[in-house]
């Protein structure tokens, strides 16, 4: 899965999406939520790229995920890939066919629908998901109390995943129509639309529960390390954006009648940025292989390690390109202010930088 070498499938995947972010993300393109651009990037087939086969995805690996999400970075948009397909459809997918999920899964592949996971502590790691909500019977009903401090995309969804611990103590998974919670919106730093989500006493149907072969928890760490593995890849695609834009704006700008990279001192610092990016580069290129080879849970030390780098050592690279542009590093009319404000905000998602080194320095001495 080297970048020197990629799969057809990954060389396809990676030139569609930048024809797209060409064609339809530009600068100019409006910072927020667009229905019709959402529906595109599903008419691509880039939401069902990594679900089985059986559930109506392509059967690719899910190292493609994180090739979609990085090549979609450098615009910046606002439709929510990578949380989208890793909270969302991934989960879905894994569940057994039911008639609630059938639909959902349905309309989501077709762009018409956004779900929206809603569990507990968002200080707590991902992968190990926390019930938000706790399930009374009463009568035949199912009741349901509780609140998900920050559900991803919470306020474009029309459904929600529910965690919730039911009347045996046990984790489970409830899908049920967003209209029927009550969501406050959580606006991001880079401008999506998170929520939190609260239900008092709300009847939950039986068939609304997912079923899981594998296992509700096992499902859900999958889910959180794949959006971890496409976070990482989507801050590659942002920094590479960045130096590039450094290198094309030191390139046209002039002082004391010399071209600005020609000073000897900012080609160090974009030699600087460069290696670090290289070095970003091969951890995201080896987190891949190791999921690739053994799975996202068995692979879970290296995404870390991926993740981590990325949120610390990416912060440097931002801050300098930032720096290199000068006065007009942070103005709207530059993708780079955009860029910057996604970066800093996926560092805080799928796992914070400390959390992420935690788990690597845990792991790779177990």
């Amino acid at each position: 899965m080297s970048r020197l070498h990629p799969s057809e499938e990954r060389a396809a995947l990676e030139e569609s999406v930048r024809r797209w972010c060409e064609d339809r993300a530009t600068v100019a393109a409006e910072p927020r939520f667009v229905a019709e651009r959402w529906r595109e990037i599903a008419g691509f087939g880039w939401l069902a790229a990594v679900l089985e086969e059986s559930a109506g995805g392509l059967g690719l690996s899910p190292s493609h995920a994180s090739v979609i999400a990085e090549a979609l970075a450098p615009a910046a948009s606002q439709e929510p890939f990578a949380a989208q397909l890793a909270l969302g459809g991934w989960v879905l997918a894994r569940a057994r066919g039911g008639v609630a999920r059938d639909a959902l899964l349905e309309t989501w592949l077709a762009g018409e629908s956004l779900v929206a996971l809603a569990d507990g502590d968002p200080a707590a790691p991902p992968w190990t998901s926390r019930p938000a909500f706790w399930g009374r019977r009463v009568g035949g009903d199912l009741l349901l109390d509780g609140e998900a401090p920050l559900a991803l995309d919470g306020m474009l969804a029309s459904h929600c995943l529910l965690v919730v611990a039911d009347e045996r103590e046990a984790k489970a998974l409830y899908v049920l129509p967003a209209a029927a919670l009550e969501r406050v919106a959580r606006e991001a730093l880079d401008g999506r639309a998170h929520a939190s989500i609260r239900c008092a006493g709300l009847a939950a149907p039986d068939d609304a529960r997912l079923e899981f072969e594998a296992g509700t928890d096992a499902v859900l760490a999958e889910a959180a390390w794949l959006h971890a593995l496409c976070a990482a890849a989507e801050s590659v695609g942002l920094l590479r954006a960045m130096l590039r834009a450094s290198v094309v704006y030191l390139g046209q700008r002039e002082q004391f009648g010399r071209a600005l990279i020609e000073f000897q001192v900012l080609q160090h610092r974009l030699v600087d940025m460069t290696l670090t990016l290289t070095r970003l580069e091969s951890l995201l290129e080896v987190a891949r292989f190791k999921v690739d080879e053994l799975g996202l849970l068995a692979a879970s030390p290296w995404i870390a390690a991926a993740k981590a780098a990325t949120g610390e050592e990416g912060r440097a690279v931002a801050r300098a390109a930032v720096q290199l542009h000068g006065a007009i590093g942070l103005t709207a009319e530059l993708a780079l202010g955009r860029q910057l404000r996604r970066l800093t905000a996926l560092e805080l998602l799928a796992g914070t930088t400390a959390q992420h080194e935690a788990h690597w320095r845990a792991t790779r001495t177990a």
